[in-house]
């Protein structure tokens, strides 16, 4: 559902681009709101099943209300992250979660001297990736641990994209550690882990 729930909201932003790509038939114009209309008809619908679909199911519930607990993780995200996740117990560590969302982070090298930037994986999940990117984002601005986390990769002279990479590692690792313990985020208990690792 939630992986359809992506496909429609693709497919509704490429109508958009096509409509204010400079069409000037009228008619063509007229089909393609139509087809917009529908598109985020089905949207909104889908987005209530989604919904409904955890809210009647206990334990689905359950994990969704830990991860909204997080700073920067919405409804939606949740219900893409319980998806895409399945069970935290087949992941032994917040380190192999992060592994299978492919947003850990690889030293490039060429030749056996030369070393480049580090950069992500990307040989993971990239549902679960993509997932990640606006709510860490958010993260970074009202997620205390995140910020703070984000703000001294700036002041070590980090890349932008390096630095949402980073928050992006960092949330899954607070989706990791909610999901694990069953309980709800704490700032303070994060905050000490972070210092401790």
């Amino acid at each position: 559902m939630v992986r359809h729930l992506d496909s429609l909201i693709n497919m509704r932003q490429q109508e958009r681009n096509r409509y204010t790509a400079g069409i000037t038939c009228m008619y063509i114009l007229a089909m393609m709101e139509e087809h917009i209309g529908l598109i985020e008809e089905q949207i909104t619908e889908l987005k209530k099943q989604i919904a409904k679909l955890i809210e009647q199911h206990e334990e689905l519930k359950r994990q969704k209300d830990l991860l909204v607990s997080i700073p920067g993780i919405g409804e939606l995200t949740a219900a893409k992250l319980i998806s895409e996740i399945v069970d935290v117990r087949r992941f032994e560590s917040a380190s192999q979660l992060s592994a299978y969302a492919g947003i850990t982070p690889q030293q490039h090298s060429s030749g056996t001297s030369i070393r480049g930037r580090g950069r992500m994986s990307k040989t993971g999940n990239v549902h679960l990736r993509k997932s990640l990117y606006m709510p860490a984002l958010v993260a970074k601005k009202n997620n205390p641990i995140v910020h703070a986390f984000c703000e001294q990769l700036a002041n070590r002279g980090k890349q932008k994209m390096v630095i949402v990479g980073a928050a992006m590692h960092k949330l899954l690792m607070l989706v990791y550690g909610v999901l694990k313990s069953g309980k709800a985020f704490d700032p303070n208990y994060a905050r000490n882990m972070l210092i401790a690792s």
